[in-house]
């Protein structure tokens, strides 16, 4: 085993190729690996634990160091991934806060990916006269299916199942997060993208190449973070720990908190909050939602409100309430996006409730806004402002519609060229 001379192994990617180096070395040696039992798929997945071998320093502690450096990288803002020079990117030069980029060009790259040449091999291995049938011999598939495993997703795995602590499930969610924002916004900068600029097609690849790696994360993380691996918690104001009704407070994405009274009152009688933990990540809540307990099914938060005033002020109790509704959910980690976590939760609630108001919860329902609405809407108006001036089919009165809509907290719907047949259909079907 020879690290390569030219990474800094204190940095994130020379981390990686260490490990890429000892994964590789273990599989050539058939070195034997004790067993731990780990989240993934409910099976045994392969632990070095603290045996030192010839490296000098256990695969235990070289997957943890890594994911702790990778961990603590400062927080990327979405403007400086467009921000930054693509010059060094494509030229192979980091500057500071460059090593996200750089591991995604590693995991990315020809030599972590699918080995073509070993697919193509395996292909003609395939006996021709069953091949055409389809029966292909089970031996066969098995190194078909190992062979389109890229090796990256192999690393991935021995990350996972080596780091103490559990941190390889954090690096995974964060790793993802960061996958994400990568792909939003390098397809942003690919639009003023010069295609005769050479420069630019290294960062094509790595956006034709990042799409498979994003969605093999979520193949991982949803069987990590399956409804038999999350524990359900309800968050109250005086028995939930600080920090965590902190994060509840400031991740809030459907209705921004108000007050401090007002938290107290969503974690008070005749509310309920929920959040699912996962035990690698104890101390976060990957997924809450709070629920009103009502007479009747509302049609507006004020509707929540006073039915929560109702039971404050002594004119009814908690056991007189007959709905149950969902009127906020949210999601605190964007790399578990895609990951169904909100349904799973909204059932387990609802169980929950079941069992705490056998007799008198009849109804369970949902509050849900539609998210952006209102900014979609504007800059339809917009558009169609815009349009209507340039083909100079306006009149005065027409315009002064449009004006009194965008300024009109009920906005209506003032002219039928305003939105597609498809668009119309779609608002039909939503109201």
């Amino acid at each position: 085993y020879a690290p390569s001379p030219r990474t800094d192994h204190c940095s994130v990617s020379g981390l990686f190729l260490e490990i890429s180096s000892r994964y590789e070395f273990s599989e050539r040696k058939s070195l034997t690996l004790p067993r731990t039992k780990n989240f993934v798929k409910g099976v045994d997945i392969e632990r070095s634990g603290e045996k030192r071998d010839s490296f000098g320093k256990s695969t235990a502690a070289l997957t943890s160091e890594f994911c702790m450096t990778y961990l603590s990288l400062p927080e990327k803002s979405l403007s400086s991934w467009k921000s930054r020079s693509f010059e060094n990117f494509n030229s192979g030069m980091q500057d500071e806060g460059d090593e996200r980029e750089e591991l995604l060009r590693l995991l990315t790259g020809d030599d972590h990916g699918v080995n073509h040449v070993a697919l193509l091999a395996a292909i003609d291995n395939i006996p021709p006269h069953v091949s055409q049938a389809g029966d292909i011999p089970e031996n066969n598939v098995r190194r078909l299916r190992e062979i389109c495993t890229p090796l990256y997703e192999k690393i991935l795995f021995y990350i996972l199942g080596s780091a103490k602590d559990d941190l390889g499930v954090a690096f995974l969610v964060k790793l993802r997060k960061d996958v994400r924002d990568a792909i939003r916004h390098y397809k942003i900068i690919e639009q003023g993208d010069d295609d005769s600029d050479p420069k630019n097609n290294s960062r094509k690849v790595l956006l034709s190449r990042l799409p498979n790696l994003e969605k093999n994360l979520q193949t991982i993380l949803t069987s990590l973070f399956r409804p038999g691996v999350l524990e359900l918690k309800r968050i109250t104001y005086h028995n939930t720990p600080a920090s965590i009704i902190e994060q509840i407070a400031f991740k809030e994405a459907v209705h921004p908190l108000q007050s401090l009274q007002d938290l107290r009152m969503r974690l008070g009688p005749g509310r309920r909050c929920f959040a699912f933990f996962h035990p690698a990540l104890p101390n976060t809540p990957l997924v809450f939602v709070h629920v009103a307990l009502l007479q009747d099914i509302p049609e507006t938060m004020y509707d929540i409100q006073n039915g929560t005033k109702s039971i404050l002020d002594g004119s009814y109790s908690e056991s007189e309430m007959t709905c149950a509704t969902f009127y906020s959910i949210t999601n605190t980690e964007p790399g578990l996006a895609g990951v169904d976590l909100g349904n799973h939760l909204i059932k387990s609630v609802v169980q929950v409730l079941n069992e705490e108001f056998p007799n008198n919860l009849k109804t369970f329902c949902t509050l849900s806004p539609i998210p952006n609405f209102k900014k979609w809407l504007e800059g339809k108006l917009v558009r169609y402002h815009e349009e209507i001036h340039s083909k100079h089919q306006h009149n005065e009165q027409n315009l002064d519609n449009i004006n009194e809509a965008q300024s009109r907290d009920d906005l209506k719907f003032v002219d039928n060229n305003l939105f597609s047949k498809d668009e119309l259909n779609q608002l039909t079907e939503i109201y």
